[in-house]
């Protein structure tokens, strides 16, 4: 997950791991693999109410433009658009026979991408300024700490003002050569902001990882254990709106030292997605923290892969994220308490307007 491109090529490594399960005949039947992959999702996907999508009508739909001759091509392209309503980033079908590798992805369109061609360059146009921006205000230069990715970024980027300190989380993995689940970067960070009137956490972007490191992090900003979100699953046998509690995730104080008490506000934007949902699932509700910018995007089980009896690849997450109020937001993402949405125009003119905002909310509090 990693920035954008290495979002990408995780989900490659991905695929790559699951060539080595255990060799099974191959059946080619359109029919058959149509059946198996509409019946994955019919069993355990747990968001169709919520994505307003009715997978009956699909299989309606759908069912009657295949049979037996049907060619590979079109029964990948009728896959692909049966779930293509389901915007989940989650969501992954690959044929890995074809050099190179043929893959639908049916993410929700964002904002952001909807004015770029939403890659990396684009993604570090974004960054630049935000980066002025924070000069601008009286930040010092940026610092980096922490694990070291594929492409040179670091797990931390780190500032601070005269009143406040700013701190960018490039993901929710750890990088090579990062602490690991110790998170021992961020207690460095926190150490060095001293007693700041404010914290900015900047999760923009935020590719997602593991549930660990979210709950690392927001272990730094709670003084007792509470809850911090709960997880569901569909009811073996049961209907698409029948689920059972799987388990409930305690959040812990963690580190050094946690800032209880330090006004907080995360910037998220619709590229803040998975474990970087959860993150913003798990910190929305706490006292000292707003959010401020785009709603997360709203996927935040992770990939599950299964394997089609024609050898393709697709994933089919099977569980609901809620907060600890019990609040679910799968494909409406984490609300912001302040909407803020950065222009095409704005980042021409190095202006971060979510900073901006930012800044002045945490000069209230």
């Amino acid at each position: 997950m990693r920035t954008l491109l290495l979002g990408v090529f995780t989900c490659l490594n991905i695929f790559v791991l699951h060539q080595v399960v255990a060799q099974r005949p191959v059946n080619k039947d359109p029919v058959v693999n149509f059946r198996t992959f509409w019946q994955s999702y019919h069993d355990s996907y747990p968001t169709f109410d919520m994505k307003q999508v009715d997978w009956q009508q699909q299989f309606a739909r759908y069912a009657p433009l295949l049979d037996s001759t049907t060619s590979p091509e079109r029964l990948f392209s009728i896959l692909s658009e049966m779930i293509r309503p389901l915007q989940d980033a989650h969501v992954r079908l690959a044929d890995r026979s074809l050099k190179p590798p043929k893959f639908f992805w049916p993410r929700k369109p964002s904002i952001y991408s909807n004015q770029f061609q939403f890659n990396r360059d684009s993604v570090q146009t974004y960054w630049q300024a935000t980066d002025s921006t924070l000069a601008k205000q009286g930040f010092e230069p940026l610092k980096a700490i922490g694990g070291i990715y594929e492409d040179g970024s670091r797990q931390f980027y780190y500032a601070q003002s005269a009143y406040y300190g700013y701190i960018r989380i490039s993901d929710c993995t750890f990088g090579k050569g990062g602490s690991g689940p110790k998170l021992s970067e961020l207690d460095t960070i926190l150490s060095y902001f001293g007693t700041v009137k404010g914290l900015l956490i900047d999760i923009r972007f935020n590719k997602g990882g593991g549930d660990r490191f979210a709950f690392g992090v927001a272990g730094r900003f709670v003084e007792k254990g509470r809850v911090g979100s709960y997880r569901y699953r569909r009811r073996k046998g049961g209907g698409y709106k029948d689920f059972v509690k799987l388990t409930t995730f305690r959040l812990r104080p963690k580190g050094r030292q946690q800032f209880t008490q330090t006004p907080i506000v995360l910037l998220t934007n619709d590229r803040t997605v998975s474990a970087g949902d959860e993150l913003a699932l798990i910190m929305h509700t706490l006292p000292q923290v707003r959010l401020i910018g785009e709603n997360t995007e709203g996927s935040f089980d992770s990939f599950r892969f299964r394997q089609l009896p024609n050898g393709w690849f697709y994933s089919v997450p099977q569980k609901r994220f809620h907060d600890s109020a019990n609040q679910c937001y799968e494909g409406v993402g984490v609300p912001v308490d302040v909407r803020v949405l950065v222009s095409k125009a704005d980042l021409q003119q190095h202006d971060d307007q979510v900073i901006k905002q930012a800044l002045e909310d945490l000069s209230t509090r």
